[in-house]
């Protein structure tokens, strides 16, 4: 495995690790019975997407060609999940698939984007650790 690759690797493990954890909950209703399995699902979400974002814009050579700076990890990771955790907030909200009622929305929302950009964050400093021995 070359470090052009480490980061590639490690994010399809969380994501597969992270579609096996969702069957294994949507079969057992986890999201349903374990209160805080949706913001570990959250988490592992951002951390998944936050690697597969630094994979994409730095070790896959299509965007980036230099050695980023600890700041350009952490803004590129940071914002690729907001972005998406955004998107899939509205989602849910548009199809009624949110499972909480309107006045714990706005608090479940903020929680689960918390727990999105923690994943992120968690990816920024693997993501630095990698790409630094690049």
């Amino acid at each position: 495995m070359t470090t052009r690759t480490t980061l590639l690797y490690f994010a399809l493990l969380a994501t597969a690790f992270l579609a096996v954890l969702h069957l294994v909950a949507m079969e057992l209703y986890f999201y349903w019975t374990v209160w805080w399995f949706d913001n570990l699902m959250h988490f592992l979400a951002g951390l998944a997407g936050g690697m597969t974002a630094l994979w994409a814009f730095y070790n896959s050579g299509i965007f980036f060609k230099h050695s980023p700076r600890l700041w350009e990890i952490i803004i590129i990771s940071l914002s690729c999940i907001f972005v998406v955790g955004v998107a899939w907030e509205y989602f849910e909200f548009v199809y009624g698939l949110t499972g909480v009622d309107a006045s714990h929305y706005i608090s479940d929302t903020l929680l689960d984007l918390t727990m999105d950009l923690l994943g992120s964050v968690v990816a920024s400093i693997i993501g630095m650790k990698v790409i630094s021995k690049m």
